[in-house]
Parts: C-alpha cells; structure tokens; sequence
C-alpha cells in the first residue's frame, strides 16, 4: 500500500514544481542508496562473522549470554548498532574482549561515522547535479510522461490528435515528421 503511494510520485513528472523532487529521489535511491548498501552489506557480513566466531556458546540457563551467538543475531545486533539502538557493553562471552571491542568500536566508525557520511554526500551531489539540469531533465520527463499517457489512448484517438506529415525515411521507414 505504502508503495502505491509512492508510485503516485512518477505522475508528478509532468509538472516542474514537483517533477524534479520525483527525479531526485529516483536517481538518489537506484544510484546512491544502491552503491551504499552494496558496501555497508560487504562490511555488515564481514565483522558479523568475524564477532559470531569471537563468541563462545552460551550454557541455555544462563540470561546474561550476549545476543552474539549465531551469525544472523551477530548481523542483527550490528544492523542496530548503524541506526543507534545497539548496545556496545555485549562481550560478556567473547573469548578475547579485547579484539570484541575493538572489531565493535572499528564497525561503528567505519559504517556509521564514515559510510552514512558518504552516502550523505553522495546524495548531496547528486542532488546538485540534478538542480544543474533541472530545466532539460524537467522538459525530458515530461516528453515521456506525455508519450507514455498517449500510448494508453485508443488508436483512433490517438491518431486525431497527432500533428504533422507522414514521412518516408527510408525503404520500409515511416515517420511522423514535423515541418
């Protein structure tokens, strides 16, 4: 549902208040969060492991286990740690603390500090670089927003309201051309 509201985005196309809001995102979100989240999984998957393996398994009575006994709760509890909810006082049950936390402190600061900083100012440029062009990419999205509107036009209204000549271009070659 959430989803179909966003599509509602794509129809904003053809108006230039609006349509270059709907360019940014899309090119912020297939372009820049794409490139990001390639990266933060490579790390997220790396230091997962490597902290699941410096865990020994916890005795099933026991409450105060670190939530780092498998791999999946190990990526889970990092995940969190990236968006501020995680806890850095968890290596209770690692065989050497020491590295625990250090692998800890180094995840932090490379994903939350460093990478949430690139993507940042990845968006930022390319936020910057569509305001560049806002004018042509506005006209462009608006030609195909209307080609593709004239395209759901049954045949017969869609011929009326074509302008222009018939041109042959080439041998079997036929276009709508205007003179």
């Amino acid at each position: 549902m959430a989803l179909g509201w966003a599509n509602m985005l794509y129809y904003t196309r053809g108006f230039q208040s609006m349509g270059m809001y709907s360019v940014m995102i899309q090119k912020v979100i297939l372009h820049d969060v794409l490139k990001f989240l390639f990266v933060y999984i490579v790390f997220l998957l790396g230091f997962g492991v490597a902290l699941a393996s410096l865990i020994e398994k916890c005795p099933s009575d026991n409450k105060d286990c670190s939530s780092y006994g498998s791999f999946s709760d190990a990526v889970l509890e990092l995940f969190k740690l990236t968006i501020g909810l995680g806890d850095l006082n968890i290596q209770q049950n690692s065989k050497y603390p020491i590295l625990f936390l250090f692998l800890l402190i180094t995840y932090v600061i490379l994903t939350f500090v460093l990478l949430l900083n690139m993507l940042i100012a990845l968006m930022g440029e390319t936020v910057e670089n569509v305001s560049k062009e806002s004018e042509r990419i506005w006209r462009l999205q608006r030609a195909r927003t209307i080609l593709e509107f004239e395209k759901m036009l049954p045949e017969w209204l869609r011929s009326r309201f074509r302008m222009g000549e018939l041109c042959k271009v080439a041998e079997e070659d036929f276009r709508l051309c205007l003179r």
